[in-house]
């Protein structure tokens, strides 16, 4: 996800990041560490890595938001 080389037909399925509200305040905190702009908003239910390797927030609207990460 960090490593532009990275190759994302390595990607088997979606990776989960956050699930809940705890784990997407502690996503928060480690995009603030690693000086990313980064921060996602009260209305983000859960986090995941695409296989194609978006980042991508799925809000509690039902809609999701593919995230750049700022760097």
């Amino acid at each position: 996800m960090f490593d532009p080389n990275f190759d994302k037909e390595e990607f088997k399925e979606d990776i989960i990041l956050a699930k809940d509200k705890e784990e997407i305040a502690e996503l928060n905190k480690m995009f603030e560490v690693l000086g990313s702009s980064v921060q996602f908003s009260s209305d983000v239910e859960s986090v995941k890595v695409e296989k194609q390797g978006e980042l991508v927030a799925s809000k509690s609207t039902g809609t999701s938001e593919v995230v750049s990460l700022g760097f």
